[in-house]
């Protein structure tokens, strides 16, 4: 199977229905392919005992250094600390070993890993379209689609790091076991390296003025002089403004609206 993508013949032989060939052959030499469908079947799979998603604000930076410091350690380095963290390992029978810890670290991304794989693309406005039949010297050209045009349909980050750990072994009390050396293992680089979350570089907040009203009524801009100037007519309807309640108000009061 590993060497089919050689030829383009047997190449498109596999499908689905190879399981079906392996689970009903009686060659030897299938014997663990056979006994592992039945485990998938069966749903006899490994089970998790840990997750560490590794939290980045940008996608680029890790926010933690305990989570970085577990991120640069290989899989196999994870899978050994972990059993150091285990008290019992030396004196137990029962105690986990390296086979039985598997330790997988999980990158998913948008193809470009931490990149904007849209800043890539170049688009072209539909207003072009119709200038897509001229010569080529007079054709249109695509143009990048600035990311602040898309920002609420944008993901905060484009890549997620994440570390896990399984148990091979099917005995509930080693899984308990390698949970525990798991979360021991977090908790103590936590205490080396501090769980405090990095000092990110503030952002530049704009302020911008803003006008809160909750009257209907426009303010004038000369609300503020002596309005002894005005006429009778003018006093009376600014006093009629003041004293009238918005229809916000009123139904704040639960106060019957005749329509």
């Amino acid at each position: 199977l590993s060497r089919a993508m050689i030829s383009a013949d047997s190449y498109l032989l596999l499908k689905d229905s190879i399981l079906d060939i392996i689970a009903f052959s009686q060659e030897p030499k299938l014997q663990p392919a056979r006994d592992l469908l039945k485990r998938f079947h069966a749903r006899d799979l490994y089970k998790m005992v840990g997750q560490q998603h590794i939290a980045s604000t940008n996608g680029k930076e890790i926010d933690y250094e305990w989570q970085e410091e577990l991120w640069d350690m290989k899989e196999s380095e994870i899978g050994k600390n972990i059993i150091k963290c285990s008290a019992l390992a030396e004196n137990d029978r029962n105690a986990p070993t390296e086979v039985d810890v598997i330790v997988e670290k999980r990158s998913i991304h948008h193809g470009m890993k931490e990149d904007n794989p849209v800043n890539n693309v170049r688009f072209l406005s539909k207003n072009l379209l119709s200038k897509l039949r001229k010569n080529p010297d007079e054709l249109p050209e695509a143009e990048r689609y600035p990311e602040s045009e898309y920002t609420a349909k944008m993901p905060r980050s484009f890549l997620q790091r994440t570390v896990r750990v399984y148990c091979r072994n099917p005995d509930g009390g080693i899984q308990d076991h390698v949970e525990t050396c798991y979360y021991q293992l977090i908790t103590q680089l936590q205490k080396r390296f501090g769980g405090a979350k990095r000092q990110q570089p503030e952002q530049e907040v704009i302020d911008l003025p803003v006008e809160l009203s909750q009257s209907p009524f426009k303010y004038d801009n000369d609300d503020d002089f002596d309005d002894s100037s005005r006429s009778g007519d003018d006093r009376d309807t600014k006093r009629r403004k003041g004293n009238d309640d918005t229809l916000f108000q009123r139904v704040a009061r639960g106060s019957k609206l005749d329509f």
